[in-house]
C-alpha cells in the first residue's frame, strides 16, 4: 500500500510538477507575447513618428520652394509690369511728340501769359477775325488758343500785344503737359506792317 500512495505522490507531484512547468511557460509566453507587442508598438510609434517627422520636412521644403516661386513670380511679374508702362510711356511720348500738322495763323494777339500748377507753360489766345459791328462793338469771331515752348518767343509775343502778327506754329497729336495746355506749339511769331 505504501507503494501505491508513493505511486500517487509520485504521480501528484508529476502532474504538479507538469502544471507548474506549464503555468511558468505559459507566463513566460504571455510576458514574451507582451514584451514582443510592447516592442511592436515601440516600433510602429518610432516609425510613424518619423514618417511625420519626413513628411513635415517635405511639406515644409515644398512650402519654401512653393514661397521662393511665387516671390520670384510676383517680382518678375512687378519688374514686367514697371518695363512695359516705362515703353508704354516713352512710346506715348514719341506718338504725341509727333508733328500733325504746320502752318501759320494770321490774328490780333488777345492774349498771352504764364500758367500752371506743376508746369509753368506759356499760353495765349489769338482772335483770327468774324463779324464786327462797330456801333454797339459787337464781336463774332474766332479764338485760337496756342501753346509756346521758347522764352524768346513768348518774350517777343508779350512786346506784340493787341497787335496783328503771324504765328508760325506745329500741332501735335497730343497735348504734352509740361510743354503747354494745347496741341499748338507757336516756334516763331512775326508782326504784321
Amino acid at each position: 500500500m505504501a507503494s501505491i500512495k508513493d505511486n500517487l505522490d509520485g504521480k501528484a507531484n508529476e502532474i504538479k510538477q507538469g502544471l507548474t512547468d506549464k503555468t511558468s511557460g505559459i507566463q513566460k509566453g504571455i510576458a514574451d507575447t507582451t514584451k514582443g507587442i510592447k516592442d511592436g508598438y515601440e516600433d510602429k510609434k518610432k516609425a510613424i513618428a518619423e514618417d511625420i517627422a519626413q513628411t513635415k520636412q517635405k511639406i515644409g521644403t515644398s512650402i519654401d520652394t512653393g514661397k521662393r516661386v511665387v516671390t520670384s513670380f510676383v517680382k518678375k511679374l512687378f519688374i514686367a509690369a514697371f518695363v512695359l508702362a516705362i515703353l508704354a510711356g516713352i512710346g506715348y511720348y514719341l506718338f504725341a511728340s509727333m508733328t500733325y500738322s504746320d502752318g501759320s495763323r494770321t490774328g490780333q494777339l488777345i492774349k498771352i501769359s504764364e500758367k500752371g500748377y506743376v508746369f509753368k507753360t506759356f499760353e495765349g489766345s489769338l482772335s483770327l477775325g468774324g463779324i464786327s459791328v462797330e456801333a454797339d462793338k459787337t464781336n463774332i469771331g474766332s479764338i485760337w488758343e496756342f501753346s509756346v515752348t521758347d522764352d524768346a518767343v513768348f518774350q517777343k509775343m508779350l512786346s506784340l500785344r493787341g497787335q496783328k502778327v503771324v504765328v508760325q506754329y506745329e500741332e501735335k497729336y497730343r497735348v504734352i503737359p509740361w510743354k503747354g495746355d494745347t496741341k499748338y506749339l507757336i516756334s516763331g511769331v512775326d508782326p504784321i506792317k
